[in-house]
């Protein structure tokens, strides 16, 4: 069972309930829900980011320094 797991795919009837529960809790939601197209502030946020992580990398500061700071500033943003 855990080769047709890892390799073909099979999934458990676990698995299967819980993707069967999801769907059926975005149906539901979409139906109450009009969908939004415009950006998120989290989107926007991290493009920022990146744009100024991608600054400092080709002014030629250190690439694990300039990596980790980008990286802290996303998981702050994110728990926040």
């Amino acid at each position: 069972e855990n080769i047709g797991i890892i390799f073909l795919g099979n999934r458990t009837p676990e698995m299967l309930a819980q993707e069967h529960a999801y769907y059926a809790r975005q149906a539901a939601m979409s139906d109450n829900q009009s969908v939004s197209t415009g950006w998120s502030k989290w989107s926007i946020i991290q493009c920022i980011v990146v744009t100024v992580f991608l600054f400092f990398f080709c002014a030629g500061f250190d690439v694990c320094v300039v990596s980790i700071t980008a990286g802290c500033l996303l998981m702050l943003t994110a728990s926040y």
